[in-house]
């Protein structure tokens, strides 16, 4: 469980970043904020990370470091451009928000 200030500060990372990489976050925000802050990462209670907040707690935190230091592992000819995974990391699991 984390609290509702760490839940606020990872909102406003997760929006400052994907602004940063040209995501309108206005209407992201207005349409989908307070779900995508309180969001779990999983639904199943079986898991550790099905806790208020855990979505963006582990994309920040996680997955995007983790895709993007896989990423430069690889030959430079097959990378991916950097903002373009970011901002997949970020934005694929929203997909899944009820």
């Amino acid at each position: 469980m984390i609290s509702k200030e760490i839940m606020e500060k990872n909102f406003s990372l997760y929006t400052k970043k994907l602004a940063q990489i040209g995501v309108n976050v206005d209407k992201l925000t207005e349409l989908y904020g307070d779900k995508i802050m309180k969001a779990s990462f999983t639904n199943s209670n079986e898991f550790d990370n099905a806790y208020e907040g855990s979505l963006l707690e582990i994309i920040l935190k996680v997955l995007t470091p983790y895709a993007v230091k896989l990423n430069e592992l690889l030959p430079e000819e097959q990378r991916v451009d950097k903002d373009t995974l970011v901002k997949v990391c970020l934005l694929h699991q929203i997909a899944n928000l009820n």
